[in-house]
C-alpha cells in the first residue's frame, strides 16, 4: 500500500499491473485542503459605521488588567493580619524564602494545614518543600483537608525522608500511595518495601538478579553497545527497591567491569 502525497492512499491491482507498468487502485481519497484554501473569498460588505456592535463597557471605560496570583495574595494579607502575621513569621522566624512564605500566607487554609504539619515535624524548610513541590500537585483541584493523608501523617512522612529512610524517590513514590489511601507512613513504607537499602551485600545481591535477568543485554553492553548500561541500572534499581542509586550504580559498574 502506498500514499501519494495529496492524493489518497492507493494499492497495486494484483492483476492488471504488470513489471514496468504497475497500475494503482485507490483506497482513500485526501481532502483537498489546498483547493480550498487557493479559492478567494468574496468580498463581505462593508458595515455600515452605525451598525457596529459598541465595545465592552470595560474596554471602554479602559478598565484595569487582571490581578496575578502573587497580587491576588498580597492584597488579601493586606486585609487579613492574621495572614499578614503568618508571612512574617515564615520569613523571620522559620526563614523560609520569600516566594514560599508567600504561597503559605496566602490562603488561610494552606497556611492552617502547614502549621498542623508542622506540630509533627518541626523542620519548616523540609515541611514546606515537600507541600508546595510534591503535595500539593497530587492534590491537584482538591483541598488538602479532603486527602486522606492528615497533616500529623504528613509531618510523619517528612520526619522519614529528613532521618534518610527514604530515597528521594522512594519519598515520592510514598507519599503518592499516601494522598491515595492515606494510612500510617512508616507501615506503608514497610508494606510497599520503601525502606532506604543501605546493606552492601543486599545492593550486591540485587544488582546480580538484575544481569542474571538481563543475560542478553549484558552480553551485548560488553560487546560494545554502552547505551545499554541505563537498561540495564534500571533492572538494578528494581531489584534494589529503597537503595540509594549512586550506591547501585557504582555497583553494576563494578560487575560489568
Amino acid at each position: 500500500h502506498y500514499q501519494f502525497l495529496r492524493q489518497g492512499y492507493f494499492f497495486a491491482d494484483p492483476e492488471d499491473s504488470r513489471p514496468g507498468a504497475p497500475i494503482f487502485n485507490r483506497t482513500i481519497s485526501l481532502k483537498d485542503t489546498w483547493a480550498r484554501a487557493s479559492v478567494t473569498p468574496e468580498p463581505r460588505p462593508a458595515r455600515p459605521r452605525d451598525a457596529r456592535p459598541a465595545p465592552p463597557a470595560e474596554a471602554a471605560a479602559g478598565a484595569a488588567p487582571r490581578k496575578g496570583r502573587a497580587e491576588a495574595r498580597a492584597e488579601r494579607r493586606a486585609t487579613d493580619p492574621a495572614l499578614q502575621a503568618r508571612f512574617q513569621a515564615y520569613r523571620t522566624t522559620m526563614a523560609l524564602p520569600e516566594d514560599q512564605a508567600d504561597l503559605l500566607s496566602g490562603d488561610p487554609a494552606l497556611a492552617a494545614w502547614f502549621d498542623a504539619a508542622l506540630l509533627a515535624h518541626r523542620q519548616p524548610a523540609s515541611v514546606a518543600r515537600w507541600l508546595l513541590n510534591d503535595l500539593t500537585g497530587l492534590a491537584g483541584d482538591r483541598p488538602l483537608a479532603a486527602l486522606p493523608l492528615q497533616p500529623a501523617g504528613f509531618g510523619a512522612f517528612v520526619a522519614l525522608v529528613d532521618a534518610g529512610r527514604l530515597t528521594p524517590a522512594a519519598g515520592k513514590a510514598l507519599l503518592a500511595d499516601l494522598a491515595a489511601g492515606g494510612g500510617d507512613p512508616a507501615a506503608r513504607m514497610a508494606a510497599l518495601g520503601l525502606a532506604r537499602v543501605e546493606d552492601a551485600g543486599l545492593i550486591e545481591a540485587a544488582v546480580d538478579r538484575a544481569l542474571a535477568g538481563a543475560a542478553a543485554e549484558v552480553v551485548r553492553y560488553r560487546a560494545g553497545e554502552k547505551k545499554l548500561f541505563g537498561v540495564l541500572l534500571g533492572a538494578a534499581m528494581r531489584e534494589a527497591k529503597g537503595a540509594d542509586a549512586a550506591a547501585v550504580r557504582a555497583c553494576l559498574t563494578a560487575r560489568l567491569a
